[in-house]
């Protein structure tokens, strides 16, 4: 079947049509869906969408709703069971990961935050959740935690001056009325000047 839309026409499916080969667009115009589309793979091996450009351009997905606050989606399935999926969520501007169950969130993004077992992260990184913490793991050598202060921007940091917190660790219980409160803590702070090559111990 070939369609010859050469002078500016269109073509349109009111109705359901199987393609047993491969559709080939060479012309520059747009095709649009009005229905479900499923690439679907009667015998075995992968099935796959490519999305190519040439040139002077960047190949993109668009998920575009025409009502508010509707949530754009990739859902990954088993045998037709939800088991993953990546969720934009307009009705809190975040990005879900949620992997192993059709609901929930194992990670959520937000405003420069990173959640992991929240999706309403409160600093840069929050982790939450029933289990035991952090682990940090390394082959052959220690493992490192390192906290870096300095001051200016991150595209451009400048010197850390003297007196400032270089790093925290903070241990804070829940109180009854709502909150945590910093109950102890270890940090670690500049007593002098800092200069090109060196810092006061």
């Amino acid at each position: 079947l070939t369609l010859d839309a050469s002078n500016g026409g269109s073509a349109t499916f009111a109705d359901d049509i199987d393609f047993g080969g491969k559709i080939t667009q060479t012309g520059t115009g747009n095709n649009t869906f009005k229905g479900d589309v499923t690439l679907d793979n009667s015998g075995s091996g992968d099935r796959t969408l490519t999305i190519s450009t040439t040139t002077g351009g960047d190949p993109t997905i668009v998920f575009s709703s025409d009502a508010s606050n509707r949530n754009g989606l990739i859902r990954y399935q088993d045998n037709g069971t939800n088991i993953g999926r990546i969720e934009y969520v307009h009705n809190g501007d975040r990005i879900d990961f949620q992997a192993g169950s059709a609901t929930g969130a194992t990670m959520s993004i937000k405003n420069n935050a990173v959640g992991i077992g929240t999706d309403l992260p409160g600093t840069t990184l929050d982790v939450r959740g029933s289990g035991e913490g952090v682990y940090i793991g390394r082959i052959t050598s220690s493992p490192h935690l390192r906290m870096q202060q300095f001051n200016g921007t991150v595209a451009s940091p400048t010197t850390t001056a003297n007196g400032e917190r270089v790093g925290q660790v903070s241990f804070e219980p829940r109180v009854s009325g709502g909150s945590f409160l910093e109950m102890c803590g270890i940090f670690g702070v500049v007593n002098g000047s800092v200069s090109s090559s060196a810092a006061p111990t």
